[in-house]
């Protein structure tokens, strides 16, 4: 039984280009229509089937994932994007998402990713602009809030590592000076009040 890595794919068009926006509307439509059709007795949203359904074999690729939801498309600037939910086994499937942009039918898009799973420690983050995903870091915890004693549970994503380090004095009482300072403090925060800390961690995302 895999880890399941949780990654969000955005896919984009130059707004601008007629043909571009054309190809980025027909994938959104495959998309969704992936999401409840199975192929060579995989589950419902296989994203092998972005493949398949050209002609290609993706046999040879890594994408054990599933497609579990297509947003709609919005537009900033000059670009145009929609995004995808996807459940992939491990880690990012970025090899077949290459393939799929190597298509003719999509040779006019790109694309950019987030992807989280703890457990192995994958936190990638592919969107250098921060066009669709400006997270940066992520603050994750469980535990009762040394200023008033309440449980608290939370997950949140910053795209400043002043607003992270703002939020952990305010919040737990611990100072960063920077993110590798904070993670230190915080992990012995957790260990010294194990009494009250089900989960404190933060995480920085790779830029690759």
């Amino acid at each position: 039984m895999p880890n399941w890595c949780m990654t969000m794919v955005g896919v984009k068009a130059n707004a601008n280009d007629e043909a571009a926006v054309n190809q980025l509307k027909a994938l959104r439509e495959e998309a969704e229509s992936v999401l409840n059709k199975s192929a060579q007795g995989s589950d419902p949203g296989w994203i092998g089937m972005l493949l398949l359904d050209h002609g290609k074999d993706p046999s040879n690729i890594s994408c054990r994932g599933f497609l579990s939801d297509v947003f709609e498309t919005t537009v900033k600037g000059d670009t145009m994007y929609f995004v995808i939910d996807e459940n992939d086994a491990w880690g990012p499937k970025q090899e077949l998402w290459d393939a799929v942009m190597e298509l003719p039918a999509y040779d006019k898009l790109s694309y950019v990713i987030r992807a989280e799973e703890a457990s192995c420690e994958v936190f990638v983050n592919t969107d250098d602009s921060g066009e669709i995903f400006p997270e940066l870091y992520i603050l994750d915890y469980s535990m009762k809030l040394p200023a008033d004693g309440k449980w608290a549970d939370d997950y949140v994503y910053y795209e400043s590592i002043t607003d992270l380090l703002n939020d952990c004095k305010t919040l737990f009482g611990v100072e960063g000076r920077s993110f590798d300072d904070l993670y230190r403090k915080l992990n012995a925060y957790a260990d010294d009040h194990s009494d009250s800390v089900e989960r404190l961690s933060v995480h920085q995302f790779e830029h690759c």
